[in-house]
């Protein structure tokens, strides 16, 4: 995990485990975590409403696999 933003690191997220979140349905790996602020790789169950959980809806979303919709829009995988 990486805790220091004036050091540049390489994660191998392949070693870090899946951690169950205090919002049921979602799991993380932990990228980096300062203060109460979160940098990390989340997974959504199938068919999860997230609505109803600002904490959530208040990250940046890059979709790897399936579909993240929201009221706003419906964001597909992406592939560069």
């Amino acid at each position: 995990m990486n805790d220091n933003y004036e050091k540049r690191v390489l994660i191998n997220t392949n070693d870090l485990k899946w951690i169950e979140d205090e919002v049921k349905g979602v799991s993380k790996k932990l990228l980096s975590k300062i203060n109460n602020q979160e940098t990390a790789i989340i997974k959504i169950q199938e068919n999860y409403k997230l609505n109803t959980n600002p904490k959530i809806n208040s990250v940046e979303i890059l979709v790897l696999e399936g579909t993240y919709i929201n009221e706003y829009e419906s964001l597909k995988v992406v592939l560069i």
